[in-house]
């Protein structure tokens, strides 16, 4: 009887007559939920059977979950624990479920409890760098006591178990992918993958115009104009005694194989919960309607069950068997007590009488009244520095990177193939990025470099035989091996740091004295904005001989050849996307800390910076080699200290 009146309610919504938006209600708007696959496939089939097309939908992988969300948050900030937006989007996770005005005053009011969050972050980094994204997350969901406050929710075991299950599938990833950056971006694919798995089993027929057809648990997070649960009375009692129970402050699973009754009471109080939990999800997944199906059930002949359905609990409360006036009379008072819900009597079947209600709440979204006010402090990069610079579409290592510089074939000119991987290798920022990152971890034991590029490769979305990736390693190992004009090899420098991040106070300088300061000494010159904190990391600092070098990696394509990098080629180059500028706020923030750990002598162990083209350098050119003043150094210092390009800063690094 459920089906067959959802059958021609749906029918009747498809008539014509319904409009929405000024256009008449459409398939693809209308959602069956249900709980089961069985029940998925008996609407699938009475709708089928009256010619209604449908499509059923399921969430089937973990990384699809809000908690495998909120854990990429954690993940980015335990990465990166000195950027405080990353750390305050981590706190403000559903997950941790802090509360706001908590939250707030620790980061607004207690600079002691903020310094205490940042400390446990820097903490997670150390101990995921070490032993792993398992321990450090065991770590952090104790630190913020996350198991004691899910474990008694109704939800609260699913979510720590997906959390768990989430955190064994990062481990496994970690042994594999090796670095951390790599197996954030791990991750983020796999989300990304999950998304794109779930529509694409929809992606053929939501073209059409069709129901759609999902279990409660894949709805979660989603809507839809008019929602249809024909089944919200569904109950399947504890079948046996699985719960949870509180022992020394702790929650523990418990399967009791001989149950007295207070141990089947706890297990039918979690079936309740989590009944609770989806029909709540059910009943909030509707944009402009919901249908609900209340029936008065006697499985098997026996006496009425509705009072232990989710429905029937809130409905009507604990107790024994509900007669069918009972039933109506509360649903008839809430539809007295409210002009949204409406109470519609059915046929009624031999099992009961059924009921349904539609709720059609009228919701609109406030409009501001006054514009934000955005402070003049800001945490910026130096995308963001470059006046006209879009943030968002920069590349993370500096704007630019990736133009081709060379001229196009002409009319019927045949584009030529380059042979060397150097200059055949995929153009762009994500084939830039993994570059980067294979020279970034290159490993120390000369066994592990195959398995080493192979990974990167493949997490970076080059593998399966889309590159070569013995080419690869081979052109990487030459990079490493061409001498530099420190007098070394990135193989065989004295020490090196890679990504080391800097923290540069602007100090409210003006862009003018910069702007003058640059073409004095003949460098780009063009407006900037100096606000806030510029935050930055520098591919790789090197010391040799007793002198430090900053060194950045360009994967910049220049041509199909080792000619095409020449100095004069790399300059072009250079000077069009500004690297000079983004190479000298790297100078002022390096001769910083030299300053703070060396003394006011330790500028002068500066040596200079070298930009390196990669694909340039196994002909040995692509080197790009600067030693910038140090008058022009010690003026942009000051300048960015608030003073004039006349004062020398004496500052202390931040």
């Amino acid at each position: 009887a459920a089906e067959a009146r959802l059958v021609a309610e749906i029918q009747r919504l498809l008539a014509g007559d319904v409009m929405i938006a000024g256009a008449p209600l459409e398939a693809r708007q209308i959602a069956v939920l249900v709980r089961t696959h069985g029940e998925a496939v008996a609407v699938f089939t009475a709708l089928a059977r009256v010619g209604i097309a449908s499509v059923r939908q399921a969430r089937e992988t973990v990384f699809a979950s809000d908690e495998a969300v909120d854990l990429e948050r954690l993940l980015a900030a335990a990465l990166d624990p000195r950027d405080e937006a990353a750390v305050r989007a981590a706190l403000a996770t559903p997950l941790l479920d802090l509360p706001l005005d908590r939250l707030q005053h620790d980061i607004d009011v207690d600079e002691a409890a903020w310094q205490g969050h940042l400390d446990r972050f820097a903490g997670y980094h150390e101990l995921w760098r070490h032993h792993g994204p398992m321990v450090m997350l065991t770590r952090l969901l104790a630190d913020y006591e996350v198991p004691a406050r899910w474990l008694p929710r109704l939800d609260g075991p699913r979510r720590l178990t997906d959390v768990r299950h989430l955190g064994e599938l990062l481990q496994r990833a970690a042994s594999a992918l090796g670095g951390m950056h790599r197996l954030l971006l791990w991750l983020g694919r796999e989300r990304s993958a999950a998304a794109e798995a779930e529509e694409a089993r929809m992606r053929l027929e939501t073209d059409a115009d069709l129901v759609r057809i999902v279990t409660m648990h894949a709805a979660k997070g989603l809507e839809y104009d008019v929602v249809l649960v024909p089944f919200g009375t569904w109950l399947r009692e504890a079948s046996d005694a699985a719960y949870h129970e509180q022992a020394g402050g702790r929650w523990r699973a418990v399967l009791d194989l001989k149950p007295d009754a207070n141990a089947l009471a706890a297990a039918e109080r979690e079936r309740l919960a989590e009944d609770l939990r989806l029909l709540y999800v059910a009943m909030t997944r509707a944009r402009r309607a919901l249908y609900l199906g209340v029936a008065n059930l006697s499985p098997g002949g026996r006496i009425s069950r509705l009072r232990a359905t989710a429905l029937g609990h809130l409905l009507l409360g604990p107790g024994d068997a509900a007669s069918d006036d009972e039933l109506a009379a509360r649903l008839d008072a809430l539809a007295a007590a409210s002009e949204s819900i409406r109470v519609e009597a059915l046929d009624a079947p031999a099992v009961g009488q059924p009921a349904h209600l539609a709720v059609t709440p009228r919701l609109a979204v406030r409009t501001p009244m006054a514009p934000v006010q955005r402070s003049g402090w800001r945490l910026t990069s130096y995308s963001a520095l470059v006046e006209g610079t879009d943030p968002s579409s920069a590349h993370v290592r500096g704007a630019g990177d990736e133009v081709e510089l060379v001229r196009a074939p002409g009319p019927g000119e045949p584009a030529p193939v380059p042979d060397d991987i150097a200059h055949r290798f995929p153009k762009g920022a994500r084939p830039g990025s993994c570059l980067h990152a294979v020279l970034e971890d290159w490993p120390a034991d000369a066994e592990a470099v195959s398995t080493h590029v192979k990974a990167v490769l493949a997490a970076w979305g080059f593998g399966d035989g889309e590159v070569d990736a013995a080419a690869v390693r081979a052109w990487m190992e030459d990079v490493r091996a061409c001498p530099l004009p420190l007098g070394a090899s990135l193989a065989t420098v004295d020490r090196a740091l890679a990504e080391m991040e800097f923290h540069l106070p602007l100090g409210g300088g003006r862009s003018e004295d910069v702007q003058a300061l640059l073409s004095r000494f003949g460098y780009s010159a063009a407006p900037l904005s100096l606000e806030g904190m510029l935050r930055g990391f520098v591919d790789l600092v090197v010391e040799h001989d007793g002198r430090f070098w900053i060194v950045d990696y360009k994967s910049n394509w220049l041509g199909n050849d080792g000619s095409a990098y020449t100095p004069d080629a790399l300059a072009a180059s250079v000077r069009e996307h500004r690297y000079d500028l983004q190479y000298l706020i790297y100078s002022v923030a390096l001769r910083r800390l030299l300053r703070a750990r060396l003394g006011p002598d330790g500028v002068e162990r500066f040596g200079g910076v070298l930009y390196l083209y990669l694909r340039g350098m196994r002909s040995g050119a692509g080197i790009h080699m600067d030693v910038p003043p140090t008058p022009l150094l010690d003026g942009l210092d000051a300048i960015f200290c608030g003073g004039e390009a006349s004062e020398l800063s004496g500052a202390d690094a931040s």
